[in-house]
């Protein structure tokens, strides 16, 4: 069982969630691929994050969505790959250093043609001051999916019942670190202080749904909502609502098997000791590094 004591709730927007004090699932999952990348926040955006961004609001926030997302003019050429976006991002930032532009996006050696090819839209990114930017054939598809999300009737019964976007921190019992989560969709019995009966998790997939469980399992939706059923109240109903964002835009409910959900929140828990301990040893070199007594 996952312990987490002092939960709170806050009434809090995206954004200022994201500057919150806390360890997320996506920081315990850096974690798990290597330790470094949690520590220097080494996560890479993606076009299909955008997109699934974009259509989250969409279907979450819709009041928002004008405010946090641009649909970019028809004759701007967008990256499509995970390389060139995050290229684009450092050269709105770094225009003027094509050098370091380059090498913060993982890139060996300076590309003066991807460079220009990129700059329009690294020049537009700074004119919509951190919008996520999609093309308008994307905007249609997100309305397609939002059509069939209504078609759907689970779908829509969970849509129209659940609070959206809750935001929750708690203590780690055992290792007194603090944890904090942002659920897309939860239904909440006896009001919105009491304990959240149904969670749900938003997903876009460009697989078939008949492949969920393999994408499931690829990208570790189970412990995203191991770790949102214990900030909600302990083993609480858990399912993931997926949106094909190829094909037909099909939609699919899927409910996770509460043991599956108590098995991922030991392996929580077990990754949050290690994260503890990691701590304590990067405090211990870094002092030790800059030359500072260590007490033994």
């Amino acid at each position: 069982m996952l312990e987490y004591t002092d939960i709170e709730r806050h009434k809090v927007s995206q954004e200022e969630y994201f500057q919150m004090e806390g360890i997320s699932n996506s920081d315990m999952k850096l974690f798990k691929q290597h330790p470094r990348k949690y520590k220097y926040k080494e996560n890479v955006d993606s076009p299909a994050f955008a997109f699934g961004s974009a259509f989250d609001t969409y279907l979450l926030e819709n009041d928002k969505f004008d405010e946090r997302v641009d649909i970019a003019p028809d004759n701007l050429k967008l990256p499509s790959t995970d390389l060139q976006l995050n290229l684009a991002k450092q050269l709105s930032r770094n225009s003027n250093n094509l050098s370091l532009a380059f090498e913060a996006a993982g890139y060996k050696r300076v590309d003066m043609k991807t460079a220009k090819e990129l700059m329009p839209y690294a020049d537009y990114l700074r004119l919509v001051d951190g919008k996520i930017v999609i093309d308008r054939e994307s905007f249609y598809r997100i309305l397609e999916m939002a059509h069939n999300v209504q078609k759907h009737s689970v779908a829509r019964a969970v849509l129209e019942e659940s609070e959206k976007q809750l935001v929750y921190t708690a203590i780690h019992g055992p290792t007194g670190l603090k944890v904090k989560g942002m659920i897309d969709m939860a239904v909440v019995a006896g009001g919105s202080s009491a304990t959240a009966v149904l969670v749900v998790d938003l997903k876009t997939t460009s697989f078939p749904l008949n492949q969920m469980q393999e994408t499931i399992d690829k990208y570790g939706y189970e412990y995203q909502l191991a770790h949102y059923s214990a900030l909600a109240g302990g083993i609480v109903s858990s399912g993931i609502m997926a949106v094909e964002t190829r094909g037909f835009n099909e939609v699919g409910m899927f409910r996770i098997n509460p043991d599956t959900i108590r098995q991922r929140q030991k392996e929580i828990s077990d990754t949050l000791k290690e994260m503890f301990l990691s701590k304590q040893r990067y405090d211990f070199e870094e002092r030790a590094t800059y030359g500072a007594w260590v007490e033994l």
